[in-house]
């Protein structure tokens, strides 16, 4: 033993008989009387593992930490919440405590203090140079990967401790505070984010804290890129071109300005000082590409503060160029530029089918015959290639129902059958066919009614009374207006003299004609007639 001052002394153990002494006794004379004996708290803790945030064995490692009865050691955090040990080793080394469900749901962070209770004994006392306060941690948490989805606007973080349902969590992107909508087997979190704010290419730099007071953190740069998902074309002499996609930032998120620059190919496109307030599109000057250079083809690269956008999409001089697109006569025609004459060199590429060639063509028009069971409706997506050059800027076509015949109906009233071509609808389900007849004598529309469908290329309506021609008719199908065959309109059915009758072949007399088609079934008509002898 070895005495260091009035009131401490060291007395040396030996580890085989450390865990089995519980009292002692003092006496600093060879020759001791009585004396009392002293309580003996030998437990000694040495160090507490961490465990994932979603639970797991935490196991205690020191010196006689045996208790008696064994099995009954508690370990407790913030001195409110406790476990009951699961196994020690027979050396008394080493405690294992199963935190469950129902632990961490109620402590979180790092540096939580803990104290023990072995065999009625805490190993955390007031006098506080005996024992040291004791802490455990969660593990850190780790991100592997930030994905970002810009059509939902929404971000998913993976990883690993990330905490439980009810724990405080924050998240942070470049200094924003965010707000996570689900966490998922402690390993997956998604948050909704301000899609303007992820507009812009560059680092995003994420704060993960998980708990509370003291959070345990991780932190995560992603880096987003310029992405180009279409070009325009310009002639070969150069000219300006649209390049079209996302975080195609002219400025940065704090309104300086960025630095772009363009490479088409090897040639610098210039950019053009247009910002656009969705980041969504970028113009650039083409120089001239030199006669007999490769002038299709070429990779567009854009790059933003140091960062490159995808090379995929590529630009090709002299291509076609859609403006405007319309239906006639139940041909698509399509009015643009740069369209050639060559109806076998440019294809209509439409809504996922086989390519299509033009049936006739000149540099500024090109003219489709779709198939005449195509559905009507808007469609969207459709591009043209020449030469098996990129695509042009994919644009819409809307298919049109055409009407090519109407049958008459009587003139009191009836059914009306009207055919044609793309006489179904692309929307599936319920369809909303609407007929309309409009009389250019009375200036009216009136509606044709219980409009329904006879076959896929049929819809019959009853039409109300009327007479005579030019009675023109609009059809809607799921809300697109048909049209019609130049000159086609409906025609009430003529009226029909059945018989007629005299009751004098002289001076005069009464003529009775009966007919069909009238408003009236029987009128008469009083002849008056001279003779002359």
């Amino acid at each position: 033993m070895t005495i260091l001052n009035s009131t401490t002394a060291i007395v040396p153990y030996t580890s085989d008989i450390i865990n089995k002494v519980d009292r002692f006794q003092i006496c600093d004379s060879p020759n001791c009387g009585s004396f009392t004996a002293q309580s003996w708290i030998p437990a000694y803790i040495t160090n507490i593992s961490s465990i994932p945030t979603q639970g797991g064995i935490i196991t205690v490692k020191g010196i006689s930490l045996l208790s008696s009865p064994p099995g009954s050691a508690e370990i407790y955090f913030h001195d409110r919440y406790s476990l009951n040990e699961s196994d020690t080793n027979a050396d008394g080394t080493e405690i294992h405590f199963n935190a469950d469900q129902n632990i961490i749901s109620l402590i979180s962070g790092q540096n939580i203090p803990i104290y023990l209770q072995i065999s009625g004994n805490p190993t955390l006392t007031t006098t506080t140079y005996f024992f040291n306060q004791k802490y455990f941690s969660f593990q850190t948490p780790t991100i592997s990967l930030v994905e970002f989805n810009k059509d939902n606007n929404q971000i998913t973080m993976t990883g690993t401790n990330f905490g439980v349902n009810g724990i405080p969590l924050t998240l942070t992107s470049n200094g924003g505070n965010l707000q996570p909508t689900h966490l998922i087997n402690n390993t997956v979190i998604v948050s909704n984010v301000n899609a303007q704010n992820y507009s812009f290419s560059g680092d995003y730099q994420y704060v993960l804290n998980v708990g509370s007071p003291n959070p345990i953190s991780a932190t995560y740069t992603q880096q987003l890129y310029p992405v180009v998902t279409s070009v325009t074309s310009t002639s070969s002499s150069g000219g300006t071109i649209s390049i079209y996609g996302y975080r195609l930032n002219l400025f940065k998120p704090n309104a300086t300005i960025s630095q772009v620059s363009i490479l088409v190919g090897g040639y610098t496109c210039t950019v053009l000082t247009l910002n656009d307030p969705k980041n969504s599109f970028i113009e650039c000057s083409m120089p001239a590409i030199p006669s007999g250079s490769k002038n299709y083809n070429l990779s567009v690269v854009v790059n933003i503060d140091g960062k490159n956008s995808n090379s995929d999409i590529l630009f090709s001089a002299d291509l076609s160029n859609v403006k405007e697109v319309s239906q006639d006569s139940g041909n698509t025609i399509i009015i643009g530029s740069s369209f050639d004459n060559d109806t076998k060199s440019i294809i209509l590429h439409f809504n996922g089918s086989t390519p299509m060639s033009p049936i006739s063509g000149s540099n500024s028009m090109l003219t489709f015959k779709f198939p005449t069971n195509t559905p009507s409706g808007l469609y969207n997506g459709n591009t043209l290639t020449k030469f098996n050059t990129s695509p042009t800027v994919p644009f819409k076509i809307t298919i049109q129902p055409y009407i090519t015949s109407i049958t008459s109906p009587p003139t009191q009233g009836g059914i009306v059958t009207i055919s044609g071509q793309y006489m179904t609808s692309n929307i599936q389900g319920n369809e909303n066919i609407t007929v309309t007849i409009y009389d250019t004598k009375s200036n009216l529309n009136t509606p044709c009614s219980n409009a329904t469908r006879l076959n896929s290329t049929s819809v019959t309506c009853i039409a109300p009374e009327g007479s005579g021609t030019s009675a023109y008719l609009q059809l809607q199908l799921n809300g697109i207006s048909s049209t019609v065959m130049s000159g086609l309109s409906m025609v009430y059915q003529s009226p029909k003299i059945l018989s007629t009758t005299s009751e004098s072949p002289y001076n005069s007399g009464m003529i009775s004609i009966y007919r069909t088609n009238c408003k009236t079934y029987l009128f008469f008509l009083i002849l008056l007639l001279l003779l002359f002898i």
